[in-house]
């Protein structure tokens, strides 16, 4: 049997219960942002910002927010909410084994 890593792209990006519902955790190394909008739902996105590429800073309020310029995306999809940017993040592709998310 195929190690579920593996199987799955890699080692896991962040466990499940890391994520908090209505929020979410900037995971650097990897470039994504891991959301829970609601309970058991959840949702991955590029960390880069859609304006001038900065990463991501921090999560408050269910927005993803950019230090950089102040724009400002929703957790549930990626979406802008506050400009500068005016494109989405981007959505990444995710599987969830054994209480971990794994890109894919």
């Amino acid at each position: 049997m195929a190690d579920s890593a593996a199987a799955t792209g890699g080692r896991a990006v962040v466990e499940t219960s890391e994520v908090p519902v209505g929020g979410g955790v900037i995971v650097r190394d990897r470039a994504v942002v891991v959301t829970q909008p609601r309970e058991g739902r959840f949702r991955v996105f590029s960390a880069i910002c859609t304006h001038q590429g900065c990463v991501v800073s921090s999560i408050s309020q269910r927005r993803i927010v950019c230090g950089c310029h102040g724009s400002r995306f929703r957790i549930s999809d990626g979406g802008v909410v506050q400009g500068p940017a005016s494109r989405p993040l981007a959505k990444k592709s995710f599987r969830i084994r054994r209480g971990k998310i794994f890109l894919t």
